[in-house]
């Protein structure tokens, strides 16, 4: 790829400064006595060009109908209106929050809305920028759903680590442990990644909420006493799984018909077929995630046991104020810091003693207006991480 010239690069900043700028002052306004969160997603080649962005999560870059899926769906608009604060603050109502943004283009002499865009739940995003303003003087860029930069109470703070991508995470590998045997079903291999996405889709929701809440995820089967402790108990903790197991089977099927050959119609055909009941595995799971995730609203925590099972709701962890944690700063857990846990409420304390208790385990804790935190034993040392995940 040619590098940008000084002047391309000039050119570059002056409209990241410029997006910043009006979507800050937008953030500040309100509409009907509520803030308004505005978000978002550049699209240099228009609404159109936006439609052709692929999910970029799997490596792939192919626009055939065996490549990786589009990762927006957009509405475009036939009068793009101004970018201006005052505009993205009456639009915003209709894209706000969750996976939906104002979509931003070049017009003939001004940057302009041109349409409302949703991401396809099942992607990333895929390669392009989006900004979020999710609270008052807070901006929030990001790209294929990985945070780049956040300004907040005036100052630029650098991006919390990537638990769920980077390989030297220690999350990332607590999950793969908490679902060896799911992970195995998947054919082709690829396919696995979807079991991490599950978690991280419970937590996102859990975060969506606003309603505060913890995501415990263990690596055995719970305990008599764990089972006694929930209050709303699955009667087919197998829900997850059996989604998840029933996407791998049709992204194996789909794989297969995609590199079928000799090329013929009735192969075609079959190939269609299985590509929509891929489609299909994907938006079945991605509905249920968003069901079970909303169960994270209910008091104390959401209990996963090994390979996704998901055990209920409810789960009273027992905890002890005294317990010692440290805050990490990398994937790896290595640069840490001793943290006061004393000045957080009883949801940190019960996240960080199912940590402690449980080897293994990791687990997921929102605040009703605070950061994500995620909590992890490391030898004989309680860690948490600051985890923020944007909203699309």
């Amino acid at each position: 790829m040619k590098e940008p010239s000084s002047e391309d690069a000039r050119e570059i900043v002056e409209g990241i400064l410029e997006l910043c700028d009006e979507l800050f002052f937008a953030s500040l306004a309100t509409e009907e006595g509520e803030a308004v969160r505005p978000q978002i997603v550049v699209a240099p080649k228009g609404p159109d060009g936006l439609r052709k962005v692929l999910d970029s999560s799997l490596g792939a870059d192919t626009g055939e109908d065996w490549g990786p899926p589009y990762a927006w769906r957009v509405i475009a608009l036939s009068n793009p209106q101004p970018f201006t604060a005052s505009s993205i603050a009456k639009l915003a109502v209709a894209a706000g929050g969750g996976r939906s943004a104002l979509v931003v283009s070049p017009g003939a002499e001004e940057l302009e809305i041109t349409g409302i865009a949703s991401r396809n739940p099942t992607t990333d995003g895929g390669r392009v920028l989006v900004i979020t303003a999710d609270r008052p003087g807070s901006l929030v860029l990001s790209w294929a759903a990985r945070e780049l930069v956040r300004y907040a109470q005036g100052r630029i703070t650098e991006p919390p680590a990537d638990l769920f991508g980077d390989k030297g995470s220690v999350i990332r590998d607590a999950l793969h442990a908490s679902s060896v045997s799911l992970r195995a079903a998947a054919r082709p291999s690829w396919l696995a990644v979807q079991a991490e996405r599950v978690v991280l889709g419970l937590v996102r929701k859990m975060s969506q909420t606003r309603h505060g809440g913890i995501v415990a995820v263990q690596r055995e089967a719970p305990s008599e006493a764990q089972s006694a402790s929930v209050k709303l108990v699955m009667r087919n903790p197998e829900i997850l799984a059996q989604a998840v197991r029933e996407y791998f089977v049709a992204g194996g099927k789909w794989w297969t018909a995609a590199f079928a050959s000799p090329e013929t119609l009735e192969r075609r055909r079959e190939r269609d077929r299985a590509r929509t009941s891929f489609d299909n595995a994907k938006r079945e799971l991605d509905a249920l995630v968003e069901d079970v995730g909303q169960m994270t609203a209910i008091d104390n925590a959401l209990l996963l046991a090994r390979d996704l099972q998901v055990i209920g709701a409810g789960y009273h962890v027992s905890s002890s104020q005294r317990l010692k944690v440290y805050e990490a700063t990398d994937p790896a857990g290595v640069i840490r810091r001793e943290y006061d846990l004393q000045a957080h409420g009883a949801r940190h304390h019960a996240a960080a003693a199912f940590a402690d208790q449980y080897p293994g385990a990791v687990a997921f804790i929102a605040s009703e207006d605070g950061p994500l935190k995620c909590f992890y034993k490391v030898g004989d040392q309680v860690l948490f991480w600051r985890l923020r995940l944007p909203d699309l």
